[in-house]
């Protein structure tokens, strides 16, 4: 897998070229619904954001947009946009995630969120990058889809939660978080 800065232009690709479940995602809760003017927006955001990196495939062609937008002092918003490349990617993606992305830009956070499908899948891999299920938006999507918020929380902030908040949560709920 290749691992690089976000550079605009590399960005801009992997946005125009991004499958149709990251274009949910994003759009989904957006005034925005075109692809170039997203791209636009996001290239401006660049030098905000945090741990922005482009990761490719073995041939060099790019597959995920990831970085972390800050919103409020400890707390920040996950970019995580992807193309139909990233299957090829997902394995070292996942190894990349653990081992470069969460101590060298997430530990610098309290929380970095993240809204995206309610499905499945989506939740298998959140929950494999760390993250923990918040709560469920129904009907958050223009076309109605629900969408999960969810939420990766630095070690010392996640221990809190386990003490105080998952014992009073049912065995029910708490499995699904």
């Amino acid at each position: 897998m290749m691992v690089s800065a976000a550079w605009p232009g590399i960005a801009r690709k992997v946005v125009l070229t991004m499958r149709e479940e990251s274009a949910v995602e994003i759009f989904g809760n957006s005034f925005i619904a075109d692809r170039a003017e997203l791209a636009d927006r996001l290239v401006a955001a660049l030098p905000a954001m945090m741990g922005a990196h482009i990761l490719g495939d073995e041939a060099g062609e790019p597959a995920v947009l990831v970085g972390v937008i800050p919103m409020a002092p400890g707390r920040g918003s996950m970019i995580f946009l992807a193309n139909d490349r990233f299957p090829a990617i997902t394995i070292a993606a996942h190894r990349w995630w653990h081992t470069h992305f969460v101590p060298s830009v997430l530990m610098q956070w309290r929380r970095v969120e993240f809204t995206g499908a309610a499905d499945p899948r989506s939740a298998k891999w959140l929950r494999g990058l760390g993250f923990i299920r918040e709560g469920i938006a129904h009907a958050y999507g223009k076309a109605g889809e629900d969408f999960g918020h969810w939420a990766w929380l630095h070690p010392d902030v996640r221990a809190l939660v386990d003490a105080t908040v998952l014992p009073l949560v049912s065995p029910a709920t708490r499995k699904q978080a």
